[in-house]
């Protein structure tokens, strides 16, 4: 598989990026962690997260569901430290998949696969321009 030489060189830096990547972008939720959502163990955490996942007619029969989003299109389980509340009590596996891959891209080019970083992210675009 074909990589960047910096693609593994990368990680989140959460609280201290000047950014956020929980702005401004739909957040879909597949069916595996929509049920998780609905099994959460912690009742109240259950209901909070469950009131800010709506249906998406966009997705098409099969069905899914998206993130809510507050007024400045920001996801509501972000916290004041630029954490997400789900990830920071249950941890990566209960994120999305949306949550997870990004700012990683995989496709297929020449059905070669190859993985890119998005340069949507600040950090990436650090380790993309900045000498490492």
């Amino acid at each position: 598989m074909n990589v960047l030489d910096y693609y593994n060189k990368f990680e989140c830096i959460g609280s201290e990026c000047e950014d956020s990547c929980c702005k401004g972008w739909t957040v879909t939720i597949d069916k595996k962690t929509y049920r998780k959502y609905k099994n959460i163990p912690d009742l109240p955490f259950r209901k909070e997260v469950l009131t800010h996942i709506v249906h998406d007619r966009r997705a098409g029969m099969g069905g899914g569901h998206k993130v809510k989003l507050d007024k400045d299109k920001s996801c509501p389980f972000l916290n004041e430290d630029k954490i997400c509340n789900i990830y920071q009590k249950y941890g990566k596996n209960y994120l999305s998949n949306t949550c997870t891959i990004f700012p990683r891209n995989r496709r297929y080019f020449f059905n070669l696969p190859e993985s890119a970083l998005s340069l949507g992210c600040p950090e990436v675009t650090r380790l993309a321009i900045l000498p490492g």
